[in-house]
């Protein structure tokens, strides 16, 4: 059974949970023809950020930084564009858990 939901007038494309260890590597989700790669890196001294490193029609490359805290760091990342036009948003929720992180993602259209 495929359950479909809407955020306001946004369409759920994707979404879930995953456990991420240290040295796991990168976060692919791979939705519609589209590769999203999370990297979750830490560079001490520097405000949390999500950052897009790179975007195709095919590859979304996104960095978040500094995202490990026990009580939780949540973006939103809009304003690009799938090739077949849909305007993408990305809301991703972290929470740390004895040095694990718990990831919640959300893709809409």
């Amino acid at each position: 059974m495929q359950i479909q939901a809407k955020v306001g007038k946004q369409t759920v494309l994707s979404s879930g949970s995953l456990l991420w260890a240290p040295g796991d590597g990168d976060i692919t989700l791979a939705v519609m023809s589209l590769s999203i790669v999370l990297k979750v890196v830490d560079r001490p001294g520097v405000p949390t950020a999500s950052n897009v490193l790179s975007f195709t029609a095919t590859t979304a490359e996104i960095e978040l930084v500094n995202f490990k805290n026990p009580l939780g760091t949540y973006t939103e990342i809009g304003g690009f564009n799938h090739s077949n036009g849909t305007a993408l948003t990305m809301r991703v929720m972290i929470h740390e858990v004895g040095g694990n992180l718990g990831v919640q993602y959300s893709l809409q259209g």
